[in-house]
C-alpha cells in the first residue's frame, strides 16, 4: 500500500521551464532515496491553472520514513532543498501527505510518448459513512476502467483542511486517450446510470473540487 508525499506550487508566468529543471536536477537524487518522483502541470482548475505538483510516492511507510532519515543527511538533497525556496518562480503553497486505499490503488497507463493526463477529485466523505464511500469508489474504479482509464484513489492523511477526505486520480496515456475516454463516458448507458444513481441523492460522497493536468518532462 503506496504513501505519497505531494507538494502543491504557485508558478508565475513564463516560470514552468525553470520549475521543470529544478524536478530534472532533483529527481535522480529523490529516486536514490526511494521516491517514484513525478511532476504535473495544472490546466484547468480555476484559480488554481498554471500550478505545478510534485509527487512522491513510496511502497509503504516504512520506505517513507527510510528515505526521509536518509535525506536529513543527504547533501544533494538539502541543496535541492534550499534552491527550491530561494526560488523566484515558484512558490509552495502546500503539502500533504496520502495513503493509497487498500483494492483502490492506482493502475498505471502503458508507455507512451506523452505526455500523460489525470484528473483529480477531491472528496468529502459523510460521517460514519467510509465503508460507503470505499465500495463505491471500487464499482466506479471498475467502470472508469472498463472504458479505459487508470484509477485510483487515497485518503488524506495530512494535508490542512483536506485531512480524512479522498482524491481520486484518473489517468490516461495522452490527450488523445483521455478525449477517446470521454467520448465512450457519454455513449456508455451504465455509465450514465451508475453516476445518476449512486452520486446524486443520499451518496457518502460530495465532490468539492476537480483538476485537469499534463505530466512535465522532467
Amino acid at each position: 500500500m503506496g504513501v505519497v508525499q505531494a507538494l502543491a506550487f504557485q508558478v508565475k508566468p513564463g516560470g514552468m521551464g525553470t520549475f521543470t529543471k529544478g524536478v530534472s536536477l532533483s529527481k535522480p537524487d529523490l529516486e536514490r532515496l526511494g521516491a517514484k518522483v513525478r511532476a504535473w502541470q495544472t490546466d484547468f482548475a480555476g484559480a488554481n491553472v498554471g500550478g505545478a505538483s510534485l509527487t512522491m510516492r513510496y511502497d509503504s511507510y516504512a520506505a517513507l520514513a527510510a528515505a526521509s532519515k536518509k535525506s536529513a543527511q543527504d547533501a544533494q538533497v538539502a541543496k535541492h532543498a534550499e534552491r527550491t525556496a530561494r526560488s523566484e518562480v515558484t512558490t509552495l503553497v502546500g503539502t500533504f501527505l496520502l495513503r493509497e486505499l487498500p483494492g483502490l490503488e492506482p493502475s498505471s497507463p502503458p508507455a507512451t510518448a506523452g505526455p500523460r493526463v489525470r484528473t483529480l477529485a477531491l472528496w468529502a466523505v459523510e460521517r460514519g459513512r467510509m465503508q460507503d464511500a470505499l465500495a463505491l469508489l471500487a464499482e466506479a474504479k471498475q467502470h472508469s476502467e472498463r472504458l479505459g482509464a487508470n484509477s485510483g484513489a487515497s485518503s488524506v492523511v495530512s494535508g490542512g483542511a483536506a485531512s480524512g477526505q479522498i482524491v481520486t486520480v484518473t489517468e490516461f496515456a495522452d490527450i488523445a486517450a483521455f478525449g477517446a475516454y470521454q467520448e465512450k463516458v457519454l455513449a456508455d448507458d451504465a455509465f450514465q446510470a451508475f453516476v445518476a444513481t449512486r452520486f446524486g441523492s443520499g451518496s457518502p460522497l460530495t465532490r468539492l473540487s476537480s483538476t485537469m493536468g499534463t505530466e512535465l518532462a522532467a
